[in-house]
């Protein structure tokens, strides 16, 4: 039996791990929730801060965010391009560097970049870098779909990862590309054990360092900056789907809120939950369990591998790397050495 399975048996794990953060922290009142919603000032400041950081005064609506990343992975694009394969020539006797007729500008005029072109580099050895794209909104998937290399995907069960992983080749297929170029990574947080209660007590022991006062704060966050200010944190999660913002991050908040809906999780168990994993899936276990988790996933078609996030670095990733890798290598699921010299053709083998 995995230690993660699909279902709610790993929930049911992770409820086990929060009631002993809940007894430990005995924290009851509705006051810190309260608070911490309240320390992010109904929320639309955090968005401001982000949006000042690349020279705007608000952060633009999701579908506008989308055109300019569009656009802006078309100019790179034709900058890396710039560079033919075979553009350098290296004739000392001629004392010529580089053909510049294999050199080319992008000469790019849009609506939100004007770029002229080419870059004063070389190209790499592997052309252009992996482009990895992160968000399952409609946007984000078909940005993806038309550039991106890896997907960086949150996905808390094997079904709806099997219909994300379904979704996402009948897109890229749909941009005239090979279904299976682009890589789907669902993200992981292994906790990792000699014994089952070995792997609980270490994820009981890493949530319990989660400050529960700032809970409110971090949920708000987590949801599209949410006003949360006078939801009891202990009575069932409402459905806050209709008052996401226009502009706020889409795919997760939704993705919380579905589970809280479907769980029945207060709002003080739907923040222990995310705070614990970063939001995403944790995997609860014994070396072999944990790597018979990560096989049914990919075996079933979830995922084409998974981005580790371990608890502490660098202790999470070595136990993962020497206790759970060698599994996976012994059933042939993960390569013992490296035959190309990119990253790009890593991921092609």
């Amino acid at each position: 039996m995995p230690a993660s399975p699909s279902g709610s048996a790993w929930w049911d794990q992770l409820d086990d791990v929060q009631r002993s953060i809940h007894g430990r922290s005995s924290v009851r009142d509705t006051g810190p929730l309260e608070r911490g919603a309240r320390r992010l000032e109904r929320g639309h400041h955090g968005r401001r801060a982000s949006a000042a950081n690349y020279g705007s005064a608000a952060l633009p609506d999701h579908a506008d965010r989308y055109e300019r990343a569009e656009e802006f992975v078309e100019v790179v694009a034709a900058l890396w391009d710039g560079w033919a394969p075979d553009a350098i020539v290296a004739d000392a006797a001629d004392g010529r560097y580089a053909d510049l007729n294999r050199i080319r500008s992008a000469d790019h005029e849009g609506k939100h970049f004007q770029v002229k072109g080419p870059l004063p580099v070389r190209r790499s050895p592997q052309g252009r870098p992996v482009i990895s794209q992160a968000g399952s909104s409609g946007p984000g998937m078909n940005l993806g779909a038309a550039w991106a290399e890896l997907t960086f995907t949150t996905q808390w069960d094997i079904e709806s990862s099997r219909a994300f992983v379904a979704q996402t080749r009948a897109l890229t297929a749909e941009h005239g590309r090979e279904p299976g170029a682009l890589k789907v990574l669902p993200g992981i947080m292994p906790f990792v054990g000699s014994t089952m209660q070995e792997a609980r007590g270490l994820a009981a022991e890493f949530g319990s360092y989660v400050d529960v006062e700032g809970l409110g704060a971090f949920l708000s966050h987590h949801l599209g900056n949410l006003d949360l200010d006078g939801l009891d944190p202990d009575e069932p999660l409402p459905d806050l789907r209709p008052h996401l913002a226009d502009n706020a991050s889409v795919s997760r908040p939704r993705l919380y809120i579905e589970t809280a809906l479907r769980d029945g999780l207060t709002l003080r168990q739907l923040a222990q939950r995310i705070s614990l994993t970063l939001g995403h899936r944790p995997v609860i276990g014994t070396p072999e369990s944990i790597a018979d988790d990560l096989e049914k996933w990919f075996t079933a078609g979830a995922a084409d591998g998974f981005i580790v996030l371990p608890a502490d670095l660098p202790q999470g990733l070595r136990e993962f790397a020497e206790q759970v890798v060698p599994i996976l290598q012994q059933r042939g699921l993960f390569r013992r050495e490296y035959s190309r010299t990119t990253l790009r053709g890593h991921l092609s083998e």
